[in-house]
């Protein structure tokens, strides 16, 4: 797992070079690889690394994974649906 996910992060480091010829759209969709290549990277240490149990450990992937789920989550909560996309009844103002 953490071999796939140093790869697919080569790949998505490269994919900024290539976002004026793949387009926006076609980089945007692959950024969004990055979230489940921080998932198989911390995934990786706390499984099959030496020090995933040691507590210095443990605080730095609680650390990085709030540093990333607390903003994520804040974003999602406050998106606004696209335009021409109808919001279901029970979100409507």
């Amino acid at each position: 797992m953490g071999i796939m996910a140093a790869y697919l992060t080569a790949a998505l480091y490269v994919s900024f070079y290539l976002r004026p010829y793949i387009g926006y759209k076609a980089w945007r969709s692959l950024h969004y690889l990055s979230f489940g290549v921080f998932v198989m990277g911390t995934l990786h240490g706390l499984f099959a690394g030496t020090d995933g149990n040691e507590s210095w450990a443990l605080a730095i992937y609680i650390g990085c994974s709030t540093t990333l789920l607390g903003p994520l989550a804040y974003r999602v909560s406050t998106a606004r649906p696209a335009k021409g996309v109808s919001q279901p009844v029970a979100f409507r103002t």
